[in-house]
């Protein structure tokens, strides 16, 4: 694993975000892994998004989210939430977010496409030229060709 390219934060699930069971609802997997990438990305990098915005009228926002459940997250358990940069284009990049348990077994995971938006124009852009350098240095080799391929390579992990 290459350092600060696959990007590593640990959380307890919380009981209020759990259903009757003790199980985390599904919607809050898509809150853990957004919350640990804002972190991650503003203590591994010293990026934050709220300065990026505000220095070059510029943000990522969430296009697209593909999120498969493999294990249960439970109430009170410890996880860990991986995440990196697996592919990207001029105006786009695509985040793997990974969530295991302490064994490093898949809970879920999840791919998102993050899409570069000009505030001063509203509209789709390109990343501005010193991200680009943070999205370049900081990418991984895309860990399979799609989606579906990926699942299958997680759920018999």
């Amino acid at each position: 694993m290459e350092e600060k390219k696959i990007l590593r934060t640990k959380r307890y699930i919380r009981f209020s975000d759990c259903d009757p069971m003790g199980h985390l609802f599904n919607l809050n997997y898509l809150h853990y892994f957004l919350e640990a990438r804002e972190d991650q990305v503003r203590d591994y990098y010293n990026l934050d998004m709220a300065l990026l915005a505000s220095k070059y009228q510029w943000v990522l926002l969430a296009g697209t989210h593909q999120i498969s459940y493999l294990n249960p997250a439970m109430m009170n358990e410890e996880v860990e939430i991986i995440s990196a940069i697996i592919d990207h284009s001029e105006k786009w990049i695509l985040v793997e977010f990974q969530m295991l348990d302490m064994s490093e077994k898949p809970k879920a995971f999840m791919w998102s496409k993050f899409v570069s938006f000009s505030l001063a124009t509203q509209s789709t852009a390109p990343i501005p030229e010193e991200m680009k350098q943070y999205v370049n240095k900081f990418s991984i080799e895309k860990p399979a060709s799609d989606y579906d391929t990926r699942f299958n390579q997680l759920r018999h992990k």
